[in-house]
């Protein structure tokens, strides 16, 4: 935990090891939303030095512990994930659009590849009553590109920090003007197998690209990384525990649309 304190300690240069880097510009989107504008200060640039103390509280809290589970933090969370993720690799923002009606839409993207669009919702905790208003939302709001011709979507994402317990995950689809969307909920988790833990230091072969564990939920997100950053190649991925000693966690060659993968192996 972040000591409120005016001197910097080595807790807090945490906050430069978090992947995708963090800037201003991201940093006040999520405390415009988080905390209202005007309530909060920032320096022009990136520089830990000049955050307060609570400022770099609740950015450790949203990024690096993930205690935070309101929606600005999970859209915070989520943005970043889009970074990494292979999933995202052909999708695109659509940046100029005009809507009508109450459309609380996170990203609108477009896949030129398979000519898909997507809209992501974000929710602290999705229920029959959030699920209910999204699609109210979608059925009172349009969506127009800048040459005035319709938006629909092909496919929605519905993010969250958790679902509700007696909420069932039962629609696939739904249908508006004659038009099928595919619903895909998508919960924040940690994966409890994951073969590293927060405070390890991953490592991609020969010190070619070191990050810190916390930035992973799984696996699967490390090796979406080395997809995007590094190509397809034969890697191998270390983690380094506090202790110094080295461990290999996978060992595989990635190509352009799957992965090989090998067993675990320890490093004596």
């Amino acid at each position: 935990m972040i000591e409120l304190s005016t001197t910097i300690t080595v807790n807090e240069t945490v906050l430069e090891t978090i992947y995708p880097p963090l800037n201003i510009k991201k940093i006040d989107v999520f405390l415009k939303e988080y905390l209202g504008e005007g309530n909060y200060e920032l320096p022009s640039k990136f520089n830990v030095e000049q955050f307060t103390p609570e400022i770099i509280k609740i950015l450790e809290d949203v990024y690096v512990n993930k205690n935070l589970k309101v929606r600005a933090a999970i859209r915070a969370r989520f943005m970043q994930y889009m970074e990494f993720s292979s999933h995202f690799l052909d999708y695109r923002p659509i940046k100029k659009i005009q809507s009508a009606g109450e459309f609380d839409i996170t990203n609108l993207l477009w896949n030129r590849k398979l000519d898909k669009t997507l809209g992501v919702f974000i929710v602290s905790v999705m229920n029959k009553k959030e699920l209910n208003q999204i699609i109210k939302n979608l059925n009172d709001s349009q969506l127009f590109d800048d040459n005035g011709a319709k938006i629909y979507l092909d496919e929605i994402y519905l993010v969250c920090g958790r679902l509700e317990r007696t909420f069932a995950k039962n629609l696939d689809y739904i249908e508006l003007d004659s038009h099928q969307m595919k619903l895909s909920f998508i919960v924040e988790y940690l994966d409890t197998n994951r073969p590293f833990e927060d405070d390890d230091i991953l490592i991609i072969n020969d010190d070619d690209f070191r990050i810190q564990g916390f930035n992973f939920g799984s696996l699967e997100d490390v090796l979406s990384v080395i997809k995007k950053k590094m190509g397809k190649g034969k890697y191998i991925v270390w983690k380094e525990e506090h202790t110094g000693k080295r461990k290999q966690i996978w060992e595989g060659i990635i190509y352009p649309k799957e992965l090989l993968k090998r067993k675990y192996t320890d490093v004596n």
